[in-house]
């Protein structure tokens, strides 16, 4: 009989040996005597049956990961790589071997699934949590970055990165960087510290892609990486950055995110969970427990792009302090597409239609005021609100919250002067809101019948229309501001007026009892030319005399300043000389009505023969 040496020498190395001759009933039972000739083929079976709808090897997260995990699959996992990887995910796109599931890997398993994922072009979604991913993985990590091109969800949650060396993070970091296709990552839980939050942070600006990033129990401190990151990304939509104990993300540093979010103006980052708070795409209502103004500003920034949280309250014993209020406010009234219209602390509560608001009790000062106007912006409930003694610094963030408020029908106005003591006058003005901010799209707003205006409510009127397209004339008659204009000034009336893009033009003040001095206060404040905008003025039966005529004069003569095509005088006692040679010097007016304006005949020839000559543009009227 020959030797092993001898029969090999003539036909080469054995590749198989016998366990069991054969017999009369049974064949005999061979064995590869070298294991990787074995898994080599049933590599190549693999890929063979694994689209085989009957093959059961990978039906299931908790089926797969015994696959994996038997270290006898390991070689055949490194010998079929991402090709048997790739047949597997057309399978099942998303795989999920967690402990939870009662589907984790072992080391063994991990190694097998390295295998898989080199070059993996189908796999979408893989949840790799609580699987002590840490030193041994750190190229398979690196692959997993680098070659899975569909890959859009990893979740690496509750592992140990943390002991990563710095060359293996820093190469991960490298091909984490160059992933435009992930949309989600979850990398809570790994202890990564402030370094490795950095390391992390600076790779994620290249994922253009990712909407969710789980960051939770990481330590960041005050690393500003993430700030950073918030303040530049364009389609981060959500973020998890809860932390056990207050110093590995302190009040400084949620600042530092609030503020960062705040000054995204591109950024969409609408939810967040935190150790003060849970803001998540279910979340309809918010209920407030911290007292630190840092929490409010992370809020706000967050707030500044939500649309689904729709009411605000404070925990029962918890006041948000001013500082707070402000931050929150102005998201809000920043927010145009924001839905929070609901703050029990402000008494709008959902279904109150009508409510009244004393701003000297609960208001005392502007930053107190925000939340209240930029609730009062989505608010789509409220139709009647009364406000006592509104001031000139609550008056711009009110205008901003009730611009775009499509359901607020009347807003009252009470004069802060009727609290003076019993018998005082209740003064009230009544101010169509859907007309000024126009909702309505009406070209006509008459406030003949709003009551008797004041500074205040004559500023609300005019910042609410500075946005109003479709207003062309304003009337403004028996509204007693004469006696406002005599006392401050026509500037009352025409600052408020001057601002936005509003297409109002044509001004009535007919009836104002401005008499004399009044009216030369509004020809006084048409000189500044600071209010371009009016080119059409009525100013009938005002008791208009020689002070408004001498102003009125300077006006029409200076071309440059002014805009007025049509003036309405008539019913007033005008100087007949000034306005004949003021006249004369124009070339902005068109018409004019001067009718029961006691001009004698001889001045109304002389007007007549200019209104005559080629050069003159203006019609007189009847």
């Amino acid at each position: 009989m020959s030797t092993a040496h001898e029969q090999n020498q003539e036909y080469g190395v054995a590749l198989i040996k016998m366990l069991e001759p054969p017999t009369d009933a049974l064949p005999a039972v061979y064995q590869f005597k070298h294991l990787s000739f074995q898994e080599g083929l049933f590599a190549e079976h693999l890929l063979s049956v694994v689209e085989d709808p009957s093959w059961t090897g990978w039906d299931n997260d908790v089926v797969a990961a015994a696959f994996l995990n038997n270290a006898y699959m390991n070689n055949t996992c490194r010998i079929a790589a991402g090709q048997l990887g790739t047949l597997l995910a057309k399978r099942r796109k998303a795989w999920k071997f967690s402990a939870v599931e009662g589907s984790s890997l072992g080391i063994v398993g991990r190694r097998a699934l390295w295998y898989l994922l080199e070059g993996n072009e189908t796999l979408q979604m893989l949840d790799l949590s609580g699987n002590g991913v840490g030193l041994e993985d750190g190229m398979g990590i690196v692959n997993l970055f680098r070659s899975c091109a569909a890959l859009k969800s990893l979740d690496l949650s509750d592992n140990s990165l943390d002991t990563l060396k710095r060359s293996q993070l820093s190469a991960v970091c490298r091909s984490l960087g160059g992933n435009v296709k992930l949309t989600e990552l979850n990398l809570s839980n790994n202890r990564l510290g402030s370094d490795g939050c950095k390391s992390i942070c600076t790779a994620l600006q290249g994922c253009i892609s990712l909407r969710y990033l789980g960051l939770s129990h990481n330590q960041p401190m005050r690393e500003m990486a993430l700030p950073n990151l918030l303040q530049t990304h364009k389609s981060l939509t959500d973020i998890s950055i809860v932390e056990a104990d207050s110093k590995w993300l302190d009040s400084r540093a949620k600042d530092n995110i609030g503020q960062a979010l705040l000054q995204n103006e591109g950024g969409k980052l609408s939810f967040c969970e935190c150790d003060s708070f849970a803001l998540t795409p279910e979340t309809k209502s918010l209920i407030w427990t911290s007292s630190l103004p840092a929490d409010a500003v992370l809020l706000a920034g967050v707030l500044k792009t939500n649309t689904t949280l729709t009411s605000f309250a404070s925990a029962a014993g918890n006041k948000l302090n001013d500082a707070s209020r402000a931050a929150i406010g102005r998201a809000l009234l920043q927010n145009k597409n924001g839905r929070v219209g609901f703050c029990d602390e402000l008494g709008l509560r959902e279904g109150v239609k009508s409510t009244e608001i004393d701003l000297s009790t609960s208001f005392h000062s502007v930053e107190a005021f925000m939340l209240l106007a930029g609730v009062l912006r989505a608010n789509r409930t409220l139709t009647s609100l009364t406000m006592n003694s509104l001031k000139t610094e609550h008056i711009e963030p009110l205008a901003e919250g009730l611009r775009s408020n499509s359901t607020l029908e009347i807003l009252r106005l009470q004069s802060s002067s009727n609290k003076a003591g019993p018998g005082g006058k209740l003064t009230v003005v009544t101010l169509p809101i859907q007309l000024l901010n126009g909702a309505l799209q009406q070209p006509i707003i008459d406030l003949s019948s709003a009551g008797t205006l004041s500074r205040v409510s004559c500023a609300v009127v005019g910042v609410l229309l500075a946005e109003n397209k479709t207003v062309q004339t304003l009337k403004l008659s028996k509204t007693g501001l004469g006696s406002v204009v005599q006392a401050e000034g026509g500037s009352i009336i025409f600052d408020p007026l001057s601002g936005g893009e509003s297409t109002l033009y044509q001004l009535d003040l007919s009836e104002m009892e401005l008499g004399d001095n009044g009216g030369r206060k509004i020809f006084e404040a048409l000189l500044t030319g600071r209010c371009r905008r009016i080119t059409s003025l009525i100013l009938s039966s005002n008791g208009l005399s020689d002070e408004t005529a001498r102003v009125m004069h300077q006006l029409l003569q200076n071309n440059e300043v002014c805009t007025l095509t049509s003036l309405d005088l008539s019913h007033n006692i005008i100087n007949a000389g000034m306005l004949s040679r003021a006249i004369k010097r124009n070339t902005t007016l068109k018409f004019l009505n001067v009718k029961g304006c006691g001009l004698s005949e001889e001045s109304l020839s002389d007007i007549g023969d200019y209104l005559l000559g080629d050069d003159c543009k203006c019609v007189d009227g009847p």
